[in-house]
């Protein structure tokens, strides 16, 4: 409140005013004469309206010029304050279009801002040597072989590859990037068979097949 002292009599138009508000009588005339104190109240009520934010798919996390606001879409944020705001959604591995959307909130109003996901992808590039190698992303079989371009989410995978006859080189962590192209590269190393030689030894058991160890012993080494 404030008391205006010392002011001329005569006739004045009074208004308030403050950011967020509205005053329900928004002019008021007062008329001064000598020696009275009048008095000029207002009604404030606060500039607030409603924000609904959908996207699809849903569950995106609603910021407001930047600040999450710890809801999920849909949400309807009921009594918003009066004002221009910037409003984003993030949702992993989504871009939003648009990337944002300007809204003005003002007393009473309705607004809805909707928003599109769309998943981003970047492509890994498998080669292996030799080539014709199955490809296992995140532990399941992708039905390709080496070399193989693979369009991913963006984030990290797990990489491996498998071909029979060889010995799997383990596998590798990639973290793919939108729209570009990262590379993941085996080596595969042939398995070695196990051979068991038999030698006629000093069982005094005969073997037909069996070479004689004092004359063949070569053979097993």
């Amino acid at each position: 409140p404030h008391t205006f002292e010392d002011l001329d009599v005569g006739s004045y138009q009074v208004s308030v005013q403050i950011d967020g508000y509205t005053a329900r009588n928004v002019m008021r005339t007062i008329v001064l004469e000598y020696g009275a104190t009048p008095t000029a109240s207002f009604m404030l009520n606060a500039d607030v309206g409603e924000l609904t934010v959908t996207s699809t798919p849903a569950g995106a996390a609603i910021l407001l010029d930047g600040t999450d606001s710890g809801q999920v879409t849909p949400h309807t944020f009921a009594e918003l304050a009066g004002g221009t705001y910037e409003v984003t959604v993030e949702l992993a591995p989504y871009a939003s279009v648009p990337e944002m959307h300007t809204v003005i909130v003002s007393a009473g109003s309705v607004e809805t801002v909707d928003f599109e996901l769309v998943e981003e992808v970047g492509t890994l590039a498998v080669t292996s040597a030799p080539a014709g190698a199955a490809v296992w992303v995140d532990g399941e079989d992708s039905g390709e072989v080496t070399p193989a371009n693979l369009q991913l989410s963006v984030g990290q995978h797990e990489v491996a590859v498998s071909l029979a006859g060889f010995d799997s080189p383990g596998s590798q962590m990639v973290t793919v990037i939108a729209d570009q192209t990262v590379s993941a590269d085996f080596t595969l190393t042939a398995q070695t068979a196990d051979h068991i030689v038999l030698l006629e030894c000093f069982s005094n058991v005969f073997c037909e097949f069996c070479p004689a160890m004092n004359e063949n012993i070569h053979v097993a080494l």
